[in-house]
């Protein structure tokens, strides 16, 4: 790629989602950084060695407080100047690759990129209400892009004076696989 990519991947103790998100970056990612809040399981030994032979690996680690401060810490520490972001519980599809790719090895005219999520619940796609139509930038520049609030979870990144373009291949958001997640995940938010 004539633009070099970072995948950054915020985890703790996703031993059993981190090797479908690394294994969808195979063909866009020249670094995976995974950025660890704790991880007590071997999530990191084993993002270390899915990433052997075929792109760098960097882990920095620090205290999670929400998700908006802590991509805000992980993006400067990107070695390349695109950045992807992906959620642990996300994949890229083949033709996500192929789009990241053909943009980034010319000119990219955008400073950052939307992507259109596919959401799944319970293994099924979502397909009514506001997931049915989620877009959010996740390739982007690295020096143009932070969130602006750091104590809030879901944020959105200003796009004043930015030029946003569309990518037209999904994102797959395997956002909760049982009744037990979604009730964590609520629990979670709520206690923010």
């Amino acid at each position: 790629m004539a633009h070099g990519l970072t995948v950054i991947i915020a985890v703790k103790n996703h031993r059993g989602l981190i090797r479908g998100c690394i294994e969808s970056c195979r063909d866009v990612a020249d670094e995976i950084l995974i950025a660890d809040s704790g991880a007590t399981d071997d999530t990191v030994q084993l993002a270390r060695q899915l990433c052997e032979g075929w792109c760098t690996c960097t882990v920095v680690a620090r205290q999670y407080i929400t998700a908006c401060s802590f991509k805000n810490w992980a993006i400067p520490q990107a070695a390349h100047p695109w950045i992807l972001i992906l959620d642990v519980d996300e994949r890229l599809t083949d033709g996500l690759s192929v789009e990241i790719q053909e943009l980034l090895s010319g000119q990219p005219a955008g400073d950052g990129y939307q992507v259109c999520r596919h959401n799944y619940f319970m293994g099924r796609r979502v397909r009514f209400a506001e997931w049915a139509r989620d877009r959010v930038i996740r390739l982007f520049q690295r020096d143009k892009f932070r969130y602006p609030r750091d104590d809030v979870d879901h944020g959105e990144f200003p796009t004043a004076g930015l030029k946003i373009g569309r990518l037209r291949a999904p994102l797959k958001h395997y956002a909760r696989r049982s009744y037990d997640e979604q009730l964590e995940k609520c629990n979670r938010y709520t206690a923010l």
